[in-house]
């Protein structure tokens, strides 16, 4: 019988300071070590679900079916992880404002992952332009789960001006126009002119690799979704973690 996950435990694997890390861990791994083999690896590919809504997890070598979950956050994951590993090399030091720009599962993975990446922010701000109501409910479970602030702002302007590190997780809704020289921007979709558009591979594998140092000015894109293997990394691992934390023991595939 596959485990059935919801949205909300999904959400809730950002509680796990193990989870976040190790993933963190896994994505260096993945620019440094591409071929290295990883004994805790679980294989997964994913399927397809009938409602079109959700993903399952099928065992990479059979295909026996292990887990079927929602896949938008399933992919919220996939980005923010990324953005927390980005932010903890990127962000000017001390960083103590995060802004994200978005609505649904994205902010609270991007908050849940930037704010484990960089214990110094102090405050968080979030702004979308359909969705005022429901980021309010979401502030303030997430302000009690990471002991941060986090408000809602009136403008995008405001969101940006004050953000040492600013996540765009929205197409043409936020540009970083008002945003510092020294802050960090981060987007799903490349949206500043002013800024050279970077994938967040090429710029980790560059630090991570001793072949330049980390620089202000850059956008930093989020593209993971377009990583086959990065995906394929983190479904396995998404799907061992919540195994353990639902079940209370690790995944066994026979």
């Amino acid at each position: 019988m596959p485990l059935l996950l919801t949205s909300r435990e999904l959400q809730l694997l950002g509680d796990d300071p193990t989870f976040a890390e190790r993933g963190f861990q896994l994505a260096q791994d993945l620019l440094t070590n591409p071929a290295e083999h990883r004994p805790d690896e679980l294989a997964v590919r994913r399927g397809e679900a009938a409602d079109g809504e959700h993903v399952s997890l099928l065992a990479q070598d059979d295909g026996t079916p292990l887990a079927v979950l929602p896949q938008e956050p399933l992919d919220a994951w996939l980005t923010a992880l990324a953005a927390g590993l980005v932010a903890r090399y990127f962000a000017p030091p001390e960083a103590e404002v995060l802004s994200v720009i978005g609505s649904g599962p994205a902010v609270w993975a991007y908050l849940r992952a930037v704010t484990r990446a960089l214990p110094s922010i102090r405050t968080a701000l979030l702004w979308s332009p359909d969705s005022r109501p429901a980021l309010a409910c979401t502030a303030l479970p997430i302000s009690r789960r990471t002991d941060v602030p986090v408000h809602v702002t009136r403008t995008r302007h405001a969101a940006e001006r004050r953000a040492d590190v600013l996540v765009n997780a929205r197409a043409g809704n936020a540009h970083g126009s008002s945003l510092r020289p020294e802050a960090l921007l981060l987007s799903e979709h490349s949206g500043d002119r002013t800024r050279t558009p970077v994938s967040w591979r090429h710029a980790l594998r560059a630090v991570l690799t001793d072949q330049v140092v980390p620089r202000p000015g850059l956008e930093i894109l989020l593209d993971g979704r377009r990583s086959p293997s990065w995906q394929q990394m983190l479904d396995g691992w998404v799907l061992r973690r919540a195994w353990q934390l639902n079940m209370g023991r690790p995944v066994v595939v026979d």
